[in-house]
């Protein structure tokens, strides 16, 4: 019996992957497993997909079943060649170590100008890019596992110099006649008719010239969606001369005494159902009493389940959100600045009851997670207000939302069903333990957190850089959530960090990673409450500016700085480090603050967020003392396609 670990191919479809795979079903040492999980997602018992729903379900196709009988033990080392997607009902970190992962990835551009031929209907799953990566990070992140990655494009241009690079990664013999092959019919792909004809078809591989497929029309919001995921992985791909190195990893609920500082109450929650509970647990939820969520719920929801709310474990009971809002504690006396609330209205509140099990829906009506419902409670909104945005003015546009809000608050522990969704931005999003892997695997001790809700200015780029001075990395954690209609749109802003980083900044000491939070514009407590969330993540600082989380004229410039002298340091547990205003002097001619520059203000280059806004609109560029021109650049080019 083969002592070896079953070698993943692991694809999206239309990649060449099929041809890839023939090269290995040529060979005698490997005994090749086509699209095993194929079985189960589309025929399984507990399939999900509805794509061939004429067939009956197979009850020996189930998930666990189908990797039983991948992982049995056999004469040769097994070859497996799949979709990441097929695999999703046992997607984990602890399937993927049952492997040697490799992956295979193309231009989306290629793959979905194919996949619309072959189904017209595929669905964005189907494409199989944000389950190939979300894998990827399984096998690199969580285990510490060197994968190789495969970029088909190169492949298919070189496929003898790539598959000799793949052979030598995997400390396999490589084969150079196994690229030539008879025109044959091959067991087990007649399963997918028309998929395979030219892999079948054909006598080889040859080195092929690549021509640019029409993306139409239809397909470009989808092809936008992929892109970031092939970025990511091709990045990594072996034809280049350095990959990432994985970070290892550490237990939940602890730091780690040469690592990160210590989560908020000492332990990191998890609160997301292990893979190979999820497809049980969806079912049951589906019999249970719904709740629906929006966006910035559903936000919150996520940020409690990975562990960003430590110590939350769900949605704050009565007493727990009476004691955050009068006293800025949890009832246990630990420091928590803002309540996090799930409001619904008092017809469906009605409906419920305590003590039991209710589902957690998205827009779609989806569940996305339980909840022990423990209470249902009204609340004094004017009350939390005045308390925690220290006004009841509804200008103010987190006194506006709260007065939006439902009635009844429901408290209770939540489980989230499904794996945490990286938005827009998944070459930047990780949790907690993941951030806290990477700051230890890059040895630092001292890691100092930037929120943001605004693009890079020379001013803040001088913050971090003068904080960067005395610790050993900057996490640069722009928050992506929910935010106000004069903000610049996200994906903007993270060009705008991309940039600068990429060309100002020491890649060897500097991170950037979202914060999928929403903005609640609370000014002092929101900073209070967005340091800890940083010390979640593994921060040992975080950099309190002027008007933090402020808005319009609601809060005393640095109020957001007065407000930690309320706490003791050490029941904190992160540093703040304060910093003024900082702007450009035409005198001292470099970055200073009112601290270190004697100059007369009008010596001062300052532009106001809403004076930027008004250049931007009209075309103007601000002058270079106060932005970098490559993100002015990227502002105007963001401003012009809103207009």
């Amino acid at each position: 019996m083969s002592p070896h670990k079953p070698i993943a191919l692991w694809a999206v479809p239309r990649s060449i992957s099929t041809a890839f795979e023939r090269v290995f079903v040529e060979r005698e040492d490997f005994e090749v497993l086509h699209e095993p999980f194929s079985e189960a997602y589309y025929y399984g018992p507990d399939r999900m997909s509805d794509r061939f729903a004429d067939a009956e379900p197979k009850p020996d196709h189930s998930f666990e079943r189908v990797l039983q009988r991948v992982l049995e033990p056999r004469e040769k080392r097994v070859f497996v060649k799949d979709m990441a997607y097929q695999a999703k009902g046992v997607l984990s970190p602890e399937f993927a170590s049952r492997f040697v992962n490799t992956f295979i990835v193309r231009d989306p551009k290629y793959v979905l100008v194919s996949l619309y031929k072959m189904w017209p209907d595929f669905t964005f799953e189907e494409t199989g890019y944000e389950d190939l990566y979300r894998l990827f990070r399984y096998a690199t992140e969580g285990s510490g596992e060197d994968v190789a990655v495969v970029d088909a494009m190169t492949f298919s241009e070189n496929p003898e110099g790539v598959l000799a690079a793949y052979c030598e990664h995997l400390e396999i013999p490589f084969r150079s006649g196994s690229l030539s092959w008879e025109s044959r019919e091959v067991e087990h792909w007649d399963t997918w008719e028309g998929w395979h004809d030219d892999a079948e078809r054909s006598t080889g591989i040859k080195p092929a010239t690549r021509r640019d497929p029409e993306l139409p029309e239809e397909l470009e919001e989808v092809y936008e969606r992929c892109l970031p995921y092939y970025y990511e992985l091709a990045a990594h791909a072996i034809h280049a001369t350095s990959r990432r190195a994985a970070p290892r990893p550490i237990e939940v609920g602890k730091a780690p005494g040469d690592g990160p500082v210590e989560p908020h109450g000492g332990r990191l929650v998890d609160r997301v159902v292990p893979a190979e509970e999820r497809q049980d647990r969806l079912r049951e939820a589906a019999e249970m009493p719904q709740v629906a969520l929006g966006a910035r719920t559903l936000s919150n929801l996520e940020m409690i389940s990975t562990g960003v709310f430590s110590p939350l474990e769900g949605f704050m009971d009565r007493d727990t959100y009476e004691s955050v809002v009068e006293d800025m504690r949890l009832p246990n006396g630990l420091v928590w600045t803002l309540p996090v609330t799930l409001p619904v209205d008092e017809a469906r509140a009605g409906e419920l009851t305590e003590d039991s099990e209710i589902a957690l829906v998205d827009g779609d009506g989806g569940p996305v997670a339980t909840m022990r419902l423990r209470e249902r409670y009204r609340y004094d909104r004017e009350r939390e207000a005045s308390l925690v945005y220290r006004t009841t003015d509804r200008e103010h546009p987190g006194v506006a939302a709260l007065y939006r809000r439902e009635d009844v608050l429901l408290g209770g522990e939540v489980t989230l069903l499904r794996p945490p969704d990286p938005g827009p931005f998944p070459r930047h999003y990780y949790t907690p333990l993941e951030l806290r892997s990477i700051f230890r695997e890059k040895g630092w001790r001292r890691v100092v957190g930037f929120q943001t809700r605004r693009p890079i200015h020379r001013a803040l780029e001088h913050i971090q850089k003068s904080a960067l001075e005395t610790v050993d990395g900057l996490l640069l954690n722009p928050i992506v959530g929910e935010t106000g209609h004069d903000d610049v749109p996200a994906d903007v802003r993270m060009r705008s960090y991309e940039t600068s980083l990429e060309r100002y900044y020491p890649k060897d000491r500097t991170m950037l990673a979202v914060f999928p939070a929403a903005m609640r514009y609370a000014g002092p407590r929101e900073a209070v409450f967005h340091a800890l969330c940083r010390k979640n993540y593994g921060c040992t600082h975080f950099i309190v500016g002027r008007d933090h989380a402020g808005v319009g004229s609601f809060y005393g410039t640095y109020d957001a700085q007065h407000i930690f002298d309320e706490f003791e340091p050490e029941e904190l547990g992160i540093t703040p480090l304060f910093f003024e205003h900082a702007f450009f002097c035409r005198e001292c001619y470099g970055m200073v603050s009112s601290k270190t520059c004697p100059h007369d203000p009008s010596s001062h280059v300052f532009i106001s967020e809403a004076r930027l806004q008004e250049m931007l609109a009209r075309g103007e560029y601000p002058p270079p003392e106060f932005s970098r021109p490559e993100v002015v650049e990227i502002l105007m080019q963001g401003m012009r396609r809103g207009s």
